[in-house]
């Protein structure tokens, strides 16, 4: 389904990302724990095609989507990508940014997609506030929402959790779960949290300056 091959990726003198190779197979959760600077976010922005590599590839579906030469566009690539900022377009309304992707739906489906998932993570009553009117737990869930809405079969979430409290996080995680199951879709999750790492389940892998490394289970 995806895979990266030696990805590598340097800023001026400071080496982000180190020959890293990794394979996610259709329907697998992949969980990145690290340190913040330790490579891992700019390793997700790669796999996203959001930035190109110096060398290495990253191969989808048995394509080349990314490389040092050419990036496909998420959009694409049936790619969703929750950002470590939520990232809302300022201008639109939290209803507009959760059905932003869903342009190719008859407008009555695309209404029921975005208010079935409102409903789903509890933000049915905030639809038409601007992301200026929302606290940071209820920007994150429309963001989640918006990933969510187009039905993605590529989740790349970079520290999804952020902003919501133990309870509202353990539904959030519950809700991406079922959705990615039901879509058969691959997880990648990025965090810097070790117990938010070990909820996740999954393959568990650390970055460490720039190298990926992976995380033994026991029991």
């Amino acid at each position: 389904m995806l895979e990266a091959r030696a990805i590598h990726k340097s800023y001026d003198s400071i080496q982000a990302v180190r020959d890293v190779s990794i394979h996610i197979g259709r329907g697998e959760t992949v969980v990145i724990q690290g340190a913040s600077g330790s490579g891992k976010t700019t390793f997700l922005r790669l796999l996203a095609g959001l930035e190109k590599p110096d060398r290495g590839t990253v191969w989808q579906d048995g394509q080349v989507v990314v490389s040092a030469d050419e990036c496909v566009p998420p959009h694409r690539r049936a790619l969703g990508f929750v950002f470590q900022e939520s990232a809302l377009w300022p201008h639109l309304s939290a209803a507009d940014n959760i059905g932003f992707g869903l342009e190719s739906l008859p407008r009555g489906e695309a209404q029921i997609r975005v208010h079935h998932l409102a409903h789903l993570l509890g933000i049915e009553e905030l639809l038409t506030r601007h992301p200026h009117e929302l606290s940071g737990g209820q920007a994150r869930r429309v963001a989640i929402a918006r990933t969510l809405a187009p039905r993605p079969t590529l989740l790349l979430l970079d520290e999804p959790l952020v902003h919501l409290d133990r309870d509202l996080s353990e539904q959030v995680m519950m809700l991406i779960r079922q959705e990615s199951q039901g879509l058969n879709a691959a997880l990648v999750v990025v965090t810097h949290d070790h117990d938010e790492a070990d909820r996740w389940g999954g393959q568990r892998f650390r970055m460490i300056q720039g190298c990926l490394e992976a995380v033994k289970s026991y029991g």
